[in-house]
């Protein structure tokens, strides 16, 4: 699977995240993805990919605001760099765009002794003894504060709850406390792994990829048969662990 593939498998998803989220959908020329129109309620992302037109972004720019901009595969054009410079992080996160086919087929790695994977209640369809939402969100707040630092807790637990079609997963110690999160949400046969997040005190236990591996397999138990996420360095080997392959280079420009 390539790069072609993981712009596909974005496209196909676009729509409904917009109408998840009350946004517009954007597909201009090089420009794809989905942004609020309130500027005090950034959301969304634009896919950008070279060759781009500088003067066609900063007009989108100023009309939509979507709470990231990931350039797919490099671009030279400093003009492109300084746009995104003035609205976003001053630095780019340089991310790997990956695609897992046929996830079905994903084993489910044990979780360490003391620990266990629960369900988490996302909306009031989901199981009732599943760990409440609030206490899931404010444990990757707290294991993961710089991808939710533009949120207030209620915020970010309103956020989770948007997706029409969505599973959260959690991981809590015999004491009770989470300490690891992973989640998927679905569009047709298309799934997004997200919220993958580990309390800094258990790190390296191989709970992230337990977690994620559950996710996947939640999801495809609900109908996907492809599934992507945006992996950062240090998570890169949880998901060629778990058969993931590389599709695409993003320079992911975040906004402060």
């Amino acid at each position: 699977m390539d790069t072609a593939d993981y712009v596909e498998a974005q496209r196909r998803r676009i729509a409904a995240f917009a109408a998840d989220e009350a946004a517009a959908v954007v597909d201009e020329p090089g420009v794809f993805g989905w942004a609020s129109t309130d500027s005090d309620r950034p959301a969304g992302r634009f896919f950008l990919q070279p060759p781009l037109n500088a003067d066609l972004l900063t007009s989108l720019l100023e009309t939509y605001w979507p709470h990231n901009a990931a350039i797919i595969g490099e671009d030279g054009d400093s003009s492109i760099a300084e746009t995104l410079r003035s609205r976003f992080c001053p630095v780019p996160e340089p991310v790997i765009g990956m695609l897992l086919p046929a996830p079905a087929t994903v084993r489910n790695p044990p979780l360490p002794a003391g620990i266990t994977a629960h369900t988490v209640r996302r909306v009031p369809s989901d199981p009732p003894d599943g760990i409440p939402l609030e206490l899931a969100a404010r444990a990757c707040m707290k294991a993961d504060p710089t991808s939710t630092e533009s949120f207030t807790a209620e915020q970010f637990i309103a956020h989770l709850r948007r997706p029409s079609n969505a599973v959260l997963l959690a991981a809590r110690t015999n004491e009770s406390e989470v300490v690891a999160t992973a989640g998927a949400s679905l569009v047709g046969s298309d799934a997004t792994i997200y919220l993958v997040s580990t309390d800094p005190a258990h790190r390296g236990r191989g709970l992230a990829t337990a977690l994620t591996a559950r996710a996947v397999n939640a999801a495809a138990h609900r109908g996907a048969t492809t599934v992507c996420l945006d992996a950062s360095a240090d998570g890169l080997g949880i998901y060629l662990r778990l058969g993931f392959t590389s599709a695409a280079t993003l320079h992911l420009w975040n906004r402060p």
